[in-house]
């Protein structure tokens, strides 16, 4: 005996490729919504560790330079009695054929440091780590009528900049960033990591010298 067709039918039939669509359309909006908040934290935090190793860089470039004080070739100054009277009128110039693989760590004649952050010798362009800094001296009082000025003695202010490397690949570099510090720079190269600035004591060290040392003709 021929037993009749069952005429349930399953509930579920028919609505699994639907599903399956509609699931795809909430993860896709699911991840537009939510991806640029995840690109722009991961921005951050690269570029907070770039600040970081720029920091770092600068903070070793003066305590080497507070140690070797009289120590000229290492810094480039305002000139004395000159027309620069301010920080952000000095604009780097991007040096001819950077390297930064000179014997002694310094690129000759440009007034910058290399300081190398990779396991490649120097600083190149294409490195994502490297950091260059840019010193920057200026007398730490007035400026002799003669328009001479003994660093060693009288002691000076010093500036510093921290580029990344590979800002150096063709960019004209900026004096000063617009852009907050969580963001310093973070889509744009030619802007500094980080600026600091600070005070070199004269190799004697008196009451007189020191109060007479008033940054008067410094930005």
């Amino acid at each position: 005996m021929l037993k009749p067709k069952s005429m349930v039918q399953n509930l579920e039939a028919g609505y699994t490729i639907i599903e399956g669509i509609v699931a795809i359309l909430v993860v896709s909006a699911l991840l537009v919504a939510i991806g640029p908040a995840i690109a722009y934290s991961v921005g951050v935090r690269v570029q907070s560790k770039r600040i970081e190793l720029g920091a770092q860089a600068a903070k070793n470039y003066v305590d080497f330079v507070k140690a070797n004080s009289t120590s000229a070739k290492l810094l480039q100054d305002f000139a004395p009695g000159g027309t620069v009277t301010s920080l952000a009128a000095l604009n780097t110039q991007v040096p001819t054929g950077f390297t930064g693989t000179t014997t002694d760590g310094y690129t000759t004649g440009n007034a910058l440091y290399c300081v190398n952050m990779d396991d490649t010798p120097g600083c190149q362009t294409n490195s994502l780590t490297d950091m260059v800094v840019y010193p920057l001296r200026c007398p730490g009082g007035p400026i002799p009528s003669g328009g001479s000025i003994t660093f060693g003695d009288d002691g000076y202010q010093l500036y510093v900049r921290t580029y990344r490397a590979n800002a150096f690949d063709g960019t004209t570099l900026r004096a000063t960033g617009q852009d907050s510090v969580s963001t310093n720079a973070i889509g744009d190269k030619s802007e500094p990591l980080i600026q600091m600035q600070t005070r070199v004591t004269p190799s004697d060290i008196s009451y007189n010298n020191f109060s007479g040392a008033i940054p008067a003709t410094c930005p």
